[in-house]
């Protein structure tokens, strides 16, 4: 045994002489502290125990590693502070050198141009000599001569620059090469870093995004789509100032550029600086005012920074101490909404407070008083109304009477407010809650009756419904919405359906139907609404034959036939009421517009209109059974003698759209067979025809100013019933008694001489079309009277004019017939019509017929 190794403490327990040496220095150290502690001397920021320290050194070590983090951050935002500042700098130093040339020439542009309007304004004066040396032939020969000479020259110069100087020119090919390929690359690149950037984005990374945009920008750096991809990060990222920075940049660039103004408007309309927001959204609209967010998004911003003036104008107006009636209604009205605000705090929490029964005060000034709605709207009170009447229809259904009749006032005091203010329901819109409220209460209106909302509620909702109609993201709202249509054409029906119980639920049953008849006419005004009504199909017809039946107030029954006009202007719609499946309601349709006509053709036109419009698209398919059989079983022919028999030279002016829908109606009934043929030939309705037409004469003598194009399409449609029966004798007679021949011609001479042949109606062109074919079937009788008519050179002529003026067409086709057929019966008229060039008129609608 070694004693040496036995004394080696390191050796016998794996523990070094340090160590032990280190652990007894500790020990004494804490010992120290405890003394010192004892003594009440120990000062805890200066205690050396290592691998210990106190609470207050690590506050310390926090604090100071804090700080340093701090400095740190700080030092790394001026850092980059710096270089978007420099990036910043850069940028605008490159674009102001790349785009100065521009500028350059707009103005040298604008120094041409006013240097022409001198030089203008110099030659009135033929004796400003100063003018002669600066003259320059303008004709195009000489300037297409000028052009050449100096390309020929340019090419010239050019050979004999790059023959002296050949290797400056050959380096000069090959830096341009290299140049151009480089360019090539940096334009990959960019693409490259810009589709990389959209995936981030796409992702919603926008930092990461903004990082390969900013990659992108130094190969390409005035990309318009990059510039304002960089935008758009910085907009979703809240980032406002950088969002301004980079949409002015793209501005700069591009300063039409419809995205960069939206983007830029945004983020100063996010800033409150609502003047410069609204001036780019005016801008951008101007450049693109069919874009629907740019619709939307002008209106919102547009909307506000125009609601600030008018709010700031208010205000200077309710500090005066002399002020309007108008402005005093608006100050007694600020003083409701505030004390209703007061005393509703004050109230127990309840769905529907007593303290709102104020409402009902202020309705009479904002149904009347514009500063009212706009100061209702501009001061918030709008927005807590909405607020409230979302909160309070939660509960409509378990509402007493008298909270109903609360609500009730409330609803018809935001329908005031929306009355003819196309920014009160913009504002009403983009409250998302108050919106998708009322339209699920009022699509639930439809369903089951059970715990069914009150009457006066449910009157109040559709009226709100029919008031923002009118807007065009209200109407979108609506079409969107099954539930919201069929509840509509639910209450249509609500009379038949619901036995009221007093007086007061006939009358809000009657607004309810009233408001829900005209919303279904306006949405039936666009196609969107029409397909979405097309949805409901066999429903749909079914919905509205019922009320129309019984329907007895003017406004009701018109808003009807508009609903049903609009609805059978869609062929699919036509379709459903021709199905088997709709033949019912098919025939009780008809039947009741037949009726409509009857009933009111001597009180109410626009009512006989609407129903008259409703009978000829639903008519429109040629061999149909409404044609054949429907009509003429319905009394159609007794309704068009009526109408007939009461047009008068007084009333003609006004009925002249309902004259020509009814002439329109009996040429529908031309497709049917039997007994009703002898009626629509005979003379009696001829008569009735030919008055018409008399009392439509006066139009076509002598008159100067244009023809209404309702002139053209009445006279279009009698001439169509004319030329359909002139095959018969006894019609060929009948107008040859009244000397039908000479009054077709002049008709035709008006056309040639007002040019009506183009209008875009061709109501002009049917009527030469129907009255040329009555023309050729009076012809082929070889009437004395009337060859001598159609042998005046001044008929010829007309006839020719119109075969010249008319377009390719059955119109110009039934003149050339004519005019063909009077050139074989004599010769002495086919040398006139040779002589007016006619012929060869006629064998070019020959050929164009082959072809």
């Amino acid at each position: 045994m070694d004693p040496i190794k036995a004394l080696d403490m390191e050796n016998r327990s794996g523990i070094s002489q340090q160590e032990v040496e280190d652990f007894a220095s500790r020990m004494d150290m804490i010992a120290k502290a405890m003394e010192d502690v004892k003594n009440g001397t120990f000062d805890p920021l200066k205690c050396n125990i290592p691998g210990y320290k106190t609470p207050e050194q690590e506050e310390l070590e926090r604090k100071q590693r804090l700080k340093r983090e701090n400095e740190r951050r700080k030092r790394e935002e001026e850092s980059k502070r710096k270089e978007r500042q420099e990036e910043h700098d850069n940028w605008w130093h490159k674009a102001e050198l790349c785009y100065s040339l521009r500028d350059a020439e707009e103005n040298e542009e604008d120094k041409d141009s006013s240097k022409s309007e001198r030089w203008a304004k110099q030659s009135r004066d033929a004796n400003d000599y100063s003018l002669w040396n600066q003259w320059v032939p303008e004709d195009p020969v000489s300037l297409q001569e000028k052009e050449e000479r100096e390309a020929e020259l340019e090419k010239l110069r050019n050979r004999e620059f790059e023959t002296n100087n050949p290797q400056f020119c050959n380096q000069f090919k090959k830096d341009m090469e290299e140049r151009q390929k480089s360019q090539q690359e940096k334009a990959h690149t960019a693409e490259r870093l810009k589709q990389k950037g959209n995936r981030f984005y796409k992702k919603k990374q926008y930092e990461e995004a903004i990082k390969s945009y900013m990659e992108a920008l130094t190969a390409s750096p005035f990309s318009v789509a990059v510039l304002a991809n960089i935008a758009q990060c910085f907009l979703r990222l809240d980032q406002l100032d950088d969002c301004v920075e980079f949409c002015t940049r793209t501005l700069y660039v591009d300063n039409n550029h419809v995205k960069a103004l939206s983007r830029r408007a945004t983020a100063f309309h996010r800033q409150k600086r609502l003047k410069e927001a609204a001036d780019d959204m005016r801008k951008a609209f101007s450049l693109d005012g069919e874009n629907a967010d740019i619709i939307e998004q002008h209106s919102v911003i547009v909307g506000d920074y125009e609601d600030s003036i008018t709010n700031s104008a208010l205000d200077s107006a309710l500090n005066r101490t002399e002020s309007p009636s108008a402005i005093e209604e608006l100050r007694f009205s600020l003083q409701v909404f505030k004390k209703m605000s007061e005393q509703a705090a004050q109230e127990p929490q309840r769905r529907v407070k007593d303290a709102w029964v104020a409402y009902a005060l202020v309705l009479p000034f904002m149904e009347r008083n514009e500063h009212v709605r706009a100061k209702f709207r501009t001061s918030g009170e709008m927005e807590k109304l909405c607020e409230r009447i979302e909160a309070a229809l939660t509960t409509a259904e378990d509402q007493s009477a008298a909270e109903a009749e609360i609500l009730s006032g409330m609803i018809n005091c935001s329908v005031a407010a929306v009355a003819e203010s196309p920014r009160n329901q913009v504002v009403m819109f983009r409250n998302v809650n108050f919106r998708e409220r009322i339209l699920t209460i009022v699509g639930a209106l439809g369903k089951s009756r059970a715990g069914k909302t009150p009457w006066m509620i449910q009157a109040s909702l559709v009226r709100f419904l029919e008031a923002v109609v009118e807007s065009k993201s209200w109407r979108n709202a609506m079409i969107s919405s099954n539930d919201v249509l069929s509840s509509l054409l639910t209450a249509l029906c609500l009379r038949f359906e619901d036995k009221p119980e007093s007086s007061d639920e006939r009358s809000w049953i009657s607004a309810t139907t009233l408001s829900a008849s005209s919303i279904c006419f306006t949405l039936s005004s666009e196609s969107t609404g029409i397909q979405a009504f097309n949805r409901q199909s066999v429903d749909c017809i079914a919905a509205v034959a019922q009320p129309l039946e019984a329907a007895n107030e003017t406004d009701l029954l018109r808003n009807l036939l508009g609903f049903v006009t609009n609805l059978s202007t869609n062929k699919s719609i036509r379709e459903t009421i021709e199905s088997n499946n709709c033949e019912e309601n098919r025939l009780k349709l008809i039947q009741v517009l037949l009726r409509t006509v009857e009933t009111t053709a001597s009180k109410d036109l626009t009512c006989t209109e609407r129903a008259l419009g409703a009978l000829l698209n639903i008519s429109s398919v040629e061999k149909s059974q409404i044609r054949s059989f429907d009509l003429v079983e319905s009394g159609a022919v007794d309704v068009v003698e009526k109408i007939l028999s009461i047009a008068s030279p007084t009333t003609f002016s006004d009925s002249i759209l309902v004259l020509s829908r009814t002439a329109s109606l009996l040429c529908r009934l031309h497709s049917a067979k039997g007994e009703v043929l002898d009626r629509l030939t005979s003379s009696e309705m001829l008569s009735k025809l030919y008055t018409v037409c008399e009392y439509a004469n006066p139009s076509f003598n002598g008159r100067l100013e244009a023809i209404p194009d309702e002139i053209w399409q009445l006279y279009a449609q009698i001439l169509c019933h004319f030329g359909w029966c002139a095959h018969v004798a006894s019609v060929r007679g009948f107008l040859r008694n009244r000397k039908a021949v000479s009054l077709l011609i002049q008709a035709v001479a008006t056309a040639n001489a007002q040019d009506a042949f183009h209008r875009s109606s061709g109501a002009c062109e049917r009527l030469i079309g129907n009255g040329v074919k009555v023309l050729i079937a009076m012809q082929s009788d070889l009437d004395v009277a009337d060859l001598q008519t159609f042998r005046d050179k001044r008929s010829l002529t007309v006839l020719v004019k119109a075969l010249q003026e008319l377009p390719d067409g059955v119109a110009r086709k039934n003149v050339a017939i004519l005019l063909a057929k009077l050139c074989q019966s004599d010769s002495q008229m086919k040398d006139t019509v040779r002589d007016l060039r006619g012929i060869e008129m006629m064998l070019s609608v020959a050929r164009s017929l082959n072809r």
